[in-house]
């Protein structure tokens, strides 16, 4: 056997060791789907997935509400910034101009 039909032949074993592994494995998912089939435990995991849901819209909506909240505390202070700013430069000029009229 040359090199071309040895690698040939390795390819195929592997490749049929991967479709027997694939399908022994799509059936034992298929056999074990059978508890997935029972309707009080669709119910609660409807029930659950439910309220979940709820939460998750209760949580969005406080969280847009702490948001909104954040912002405006942050405009708020932006706000007070500017003006304290405003009115630290309006004492310098002043600062400055009494200094000039007080003389070196």
């Amino acid at each position: 056997m040359d090199r071309n039909e040895f690698l040939i032949a390795a390819s195929l074993a592997l490749f049929l060791a991967f479709c027997l592994g694939w399908f022994v494995s799509w059936l034992l998912q298929w056999l074990k789907r059978g508890s997935a089939d029972d309707p009080v435990a669709m119910q609660q995991i409807t029930a659950a997935l439910s309220k979940a849901e709820l939460e998750r819209d209760q949580t969005k909506l406080i969280q847009k509400e702490r948001e909104d909240s954040l912002l405006a505390e942050l405009n708020e202070v932006s706000e007070r910034y500017r003006t304290a700013i405003d009115d630290l430069r309006d004492t310098q000029h002043e600062l400055h101009s009494l200094r000039a009229r007080v003389g070196p």
